[in-house]
This record gives C-alpha cells, structure tokens and sequence, in this order.
C-alpha cells in the first residue's frame, strides 16, 4: 500500500487486517515527541480503516465524519491503488501511553470505528448490493 511506504521507509511496522473495511495499525517509531519543550508519551501506535468507494464516507473530510473514537479522527486520505478512504486516529495525546493504549487496544478501538460505520444505514444497504453483486 502506497499510502504507509515513507512510514514503512522510515522503519515503522505497519499491520493489515483484511476485512470489508481493511485495518492498518502502524507503530510509532519514536520513543517519545518533543513538543515546546514538553516531553509527550505516546501509545504502541496508531490505527487507520480503510472504507471502499461505496460506503456514504468515502472521501469525507475526517472532522466530518461522526465516528466516535480516542481523540477523535486525525486523518482522512486516499489510497489510489485501492481507492479506499483511509480514516484513522493517534495514540499521542498527553496521558497516551504504551500501556493504555498497546497495539491491542489499538485494534480494538479500529475494530469499533469499523462497527460504527457499519451501522450507517446506506452502509449497510450498499454491503448488501455489494456482496450480491459478487456471489
């Protein structure tokens, strides 16, 4: 995936999860951010979900989207080699540490991003056409 290559070229592990709305869990590579002179833990990673072109959020701003997770959504982005709407969250707001917030939890709170947009209604009447389309 074009999308996390300059991460994965800095030294970053990056995890898929396939599904209908794939996963990607990309570990920080830092051990902790400087920011004006504040020291700021961070958790395991970050968490993105891929959403196809069907679903009603496909390239909708993040700060739009009403999805509810840890410091809410921070990204939205392309993949053009997939055309998925890439949304996704960090784990580097202050109290965020690796224990909190582990590369499980991570997951976990994606697995729920995933789940709330499931349950937008022309989500799941365009999974069904698409999975109809498909058999």
């Amino acid at each position: 995936m074009k999308l996390f290559d300059h991460i994965k070229e800095k030294g970053a592990t990056v995890i898929r999860l396939d599904g209908i709305f794939p996963i990607f869990l990309v570990q920080n590579t830092m051990d902790s951010f400087i920011v004006a002179s504040y020291l700021i833990e961070h958790g395991w990673g970050n968490g993105y979900v891929g959403l196809p072109c069907w679903h009603p959020y496909h390239k909708m701003e993040y700060d739009n989207i009403p999805v509810s997770c840890h410091g809410g959504l921070t990204y939205g982005n392309l993949d053009e080699d997939e055309n998925l709407w890439v949304i996704g969250f960090d784990t580097c707001h202050s109290g965020d540490n690796g224990i909190k917030w582990s590369k499980d939890a991570v997951r976990i709170e994606c697995e729920d991003i995933v789940d709330q947009c499931m349950n937008v209604k022309e989500a799941q009447r365009m999974l069904k056409l698409h999975k109809l389309k498909n058999s």
